[in-house]
């Protein structure tokens, strides 16, 4: 696959999804072109599923995203990746950290269940440089060796993030998240005061059986403020609740 002949081109949109073979060979040759299209604004991979892909073909990836200095929207799915470990997302993140026109972040990492704290660690340490980023989106899903520790990262690495708008995050039964370890509560509720643009929040802790009411009290007391906020969606699926609320302005 070759995309040189298309190198004035601003959005590219790939689906993998299912492909028995999809190997990183191939991720390797796609990667390739993708490094050429320097005027690339949008890139939407969805590779889900496709359980031949692992590092080594994350790594072709990242080397592309490097040199896409036009890029803007960064989608990338490679849920039920199982090959897929910490070493994918630390090449994501140092991907992610050449991309200094990055406004719009997508990333889907459910069901690569040998991902832990120290892989989401290094993903979330390249948000520590500026960006004009406005919307983030990580998703994470039957990863039982995720502990506090990744709340933790993520407070420190969105803390960075004051012109965000939209905070999207979705764990879904990731049940080795505590909220008796007040670091995490204290972590996140900073960055996110730290956020003074938010105006849309969306947290989803679906089947997280040890979230409980004093591990989202701390929460709600710092949403109430952001005085840009608009929109907040919490979901505790079975395990507790779903609160949506909608602000609408005059």
């Amino acid at each position: 696959m070759t995309f040189a002949w298309l190198k004035n081109i601003k959005i590219i949109n790939l689906n993998f999804q299912n492909s028995k073979d999809l190997s990183d060979k191939g991720l390797f040759y796609i990667s390739q072109s993708l490094e050429k299209l320097h005027s690339l604004q949008t890139l939407i991979i969805d590779f889900a599923r496709c359980d031949k892909i692992t590092e080594k073909g994350i790594q072709s990836l990242k080397e592309a995203i490097k040199r896409l200095k036009s890029l803007k929207k960064l989608h990338i799915n490679f849920h039920g990746c199982t090959q897929v470990a910490d070493d994918g997302l630390i090449h994501l993140g140092e991907g992610i950290q050449s991309l200094a026109r990055l406004e719009d972040l997508n990333l889907n990492s459910s069901g690569c269940y040998h991902i832990t704290d120290y892989g989401f660690g290094h993903l979330l340490q390249s948000f520590k440089r500026p960006f004009p980023i406005r919307s983030v989106c990580l998703v994470f899903g039957f990863l039982g060796r995720l502990t506090y520790q990744t709340a933790v990262h993520i407070g420190k690495g969105l803390g960075s993030l004051i012109q965000l708008e939209n905070l999207d995050l979705r764990f879904h039964k990731c049940g080795y998240f505590k909220d008796d370890a007040s670091e995490t509560i204290d972590r996140f509720t900073e960055a996110l005061e730290k956020m003074v643009s938010l105006k849309r929040f969306h947290h989803a802790i679906e089947g997280c059986t040890c979230i409980l009411d004093n591990g989202l009290s701390g929460l709600y007391q710092t949403l109430s403020h952001l005085s840009l906020l608009e929109s907040i969606k919490i979901n505790c699926g079975k395990s507790a609740f779903i609160l949506e609320v909608q602000f609408f302005k005059n």
